[in-house]
């Protein structure tokens, strides 16, 4: 893992320096080999920043995010949610959003993955005192379910979802980016929810 994670550095200067199309041309082969690194040291969340820390930058050319969401790249991300390293855990939810964001294609992947969801709020619930994990993770949820129809949002609504929402606001009330995140999460997942998926929520 030690040369990996000095190729994830030299890479990550290399992303840093060059935005033109240089950049565009070595991205996919670059993303590839970071996407095999994070699943071949899933434990070391060093690496796994160097990794988040590289595609936070990527991501911003929505083909390197299409690369990214096309290329067992969400897998990989929603590991980074179950770290214990909050920074970890609020990068890898900015670039999940990010992707889906671009991405409808990522968003069935990400729905694809077996608790998906469930991984997201129980990072919430890890990080209640991380604004910047609230915020990334609220707007994560908010965007499945804005993509999504009835069925997905009734997934978060009796996933934990909406009560994480709602701790992320009572922990974040003086935050006015956290609540917006919080209340436009509510506002999407509550407009396609049936009362009774509410019930113990």
């Amino acid at each position: 893992p030690d040369i990996t994670k000095s190729a994830c550095r030299l890479f990550a200067v290399l992303v840093f320096l060059n935005c033109g199309n240089d950049l565009r041309r070595m991205a996919p082969k670059g993303t590839s080999k970071l996407i095999e690194a994070m699943s071949k040291f899933r434990g070391d969340e060093e690496l796994q920043s160097l990794a988040c820390n590289v595609f936070v930058k990527l991501v911003e050319d929505e083909e390197n995010g299409n690369f990214l969401g096309e290329n067992d790249g969400i897998r990989s991300l929603l590991e980074c949610l179950k770290a214990g390293n909050e920074s970890l855990v609020a990068s890898s939810a900015e670039i999940l959003l990010k992707i889906l964001k671009t991405n409808f294609l990522a968003s069935n992947s990400f729905m694809e993955i077996e608790d998906s969801i469930e991984i997201v709020v129980l990072g919430m619930m890890a990080h209640a005192q991380s604004a910047p994990v609230q915020h990334f993770t609220c707007s994560l949820l908010a965007t499945l379910a804005s993509l999504h129809d009835e069925y997905v949002k009734g997934l978060i609504a009796r996933g934990g979802g909406l009560n994480a929402i709602m701790n992320a606001m009572t922990n974040h009330e003086k935050n006015s980016t956290v609540m917006a995140s919080a209340c436009r999460a509510l506002g999407t997942i509550m407009s396609g929810v049936h009362p009774t998926w509410i019930v113990g929520q």
